[in-house]
């Protein structure tokens, strides 16, 4: 807080530059993680995506442990272009890291780390954090942010597996 020459309280707000610190780098495997055709099939229907051969194609040989914000925010928009179930979802993959400069605006997009990681982080700590709000039960808006970065681990697991299905036939019995 400042006064200035008239007396008057100013209120200032620091901005500060902040990334996302991956607290368990190394993990690639959580219990989003897709192992078969089926599971991918049922993480596809549940979360409402279509385009899946756009998104098929859009993924192919992209390595979820090592990508970008850029690459990331990009997906997000293919996701929401698609019709993703939900719009919070697509938001977590535009943030990517949130890296971001003193003023806001993004910075670094270009670095490569864990996806994986980093989005089962958040949504760790975002239900943890809904879960300590005295009045979460009534913030929708909570509750629907909560759900999209849920959401964006599962979709996430879909692109992996998309991105390292061995062979070129990926088909699954989807109607997208």
């Amino acid at each position: 807080m400042a006064v200035s020459s008239n007396g008057s309280v100013l209120i200032m707000y620091a901005s500060r530059a902040h990334v996302d610190k991956i607290l368990k780098p190394s993990e690639v495997v959580n219990q989003y993680t897709i192992l078969n055709n089926e599971q991918a099939e049922s993480a596809v229907a549940n979360e409402g995506l279509k385009g899946v051969e756009e998104l098929k194609a859009a993924v192919r040989g992209k390595d979820m442990t090592a990508i970008s914000t850029r690459e990331l925010a990009m997906l997000g928009s293919m996701l929401y272009r698609l019709g993703l179930a939900e719009d919070f979802a697509a938001t977590v993959f535009v943030a990517g890291n949130s890296d971001c400069d003193r003023q806001g605006r993004p910075r670094n997009t270009d670095v490569k780390f864990n996806a994986i990681a980093l989005f089962n982080q958040k949504y760790q700590e975002q239900r943890e954090y809904g879960e300590s709000q005295p009045n979460y039960s009534q913030d929708k808006q909570l509750q629907a942010f909560t759900r999209g970065v849920k959401s964006a681990n599962h979709i996430l697991a879909v692109l992996s597996w998309f991105a390292s299905s061995p062979g070129d036939d990926l088909a699954l019995n989807v109607k997208a």
